[in-house]
């Protein structure tokens, strides 16, 4: 069985620590630890990241597990600018369309956010995908960490 490539965004990493969502998020670290998965981190994200608190940015540190490091590129921009045109997010949440975009273009299994405002809502992936197909692209499935992790 193909194990499952997820594009983790900034926010998964924020809930390490968050009451509300640490629990999952903390099961999906342990899944990438156990090779259940793989996780995919952006230099987008990663910047992003070395902005957050200490322990938020050390956990791109974590031994063990599978990471593969993917690129924001000159046709994840062109998306991500087809996504702020199509009026899905505004231009003030444009790495929120980039995050989307690059886990389309280096088809990610999923995108894996606790974002709810603007990246993981019933409309904006609906949106988002509309845009994906609309470029010659598949759509892509969004999920929060809730509901990809494993429970066994």
């Amino acid at each position: 069985m193909k194990i499952p490539r997820f594009y983790l965004d900034t926010s998964v990493f924020g809930g390490y620590f968050e009451p509300e969502f640490e629990k999952a998020t903390r099961q999906l670290f342990a899944d990438l630890a156990q090779n259940r998965l793989v996780g995919l981190l952006s230099d987008t994200m990663l910047r992003e990241l070395a902005k957050a608190p200490r322990g938020v940015a050390d956990l791109r540190d974590t031994p063990g597990g599978s990471w593969e490091l993917v690129y924001e590129s000159a046709e994840a921009l062109e998306l991500a600018e087809a996504y702020l045109q199509a009026d899905v997010v505004s231009r003030q949440f444009q790495t929120d369309c980039l995050h989307v975009a690059i886990a389309t273009v280096c088809r990610a299994d999923a995108l894996v956010s606790w974002n709810f405002r603007h990246i993981v809502q019933y409309h904006k992936i609906r949106a988002f995908n509309a845009v994906n197909l609309s470029q010659g692209y598949g759509a892509l499935d969004i999920r929060s960490p809730a509901e990809v992790v494993n429970y066994e």
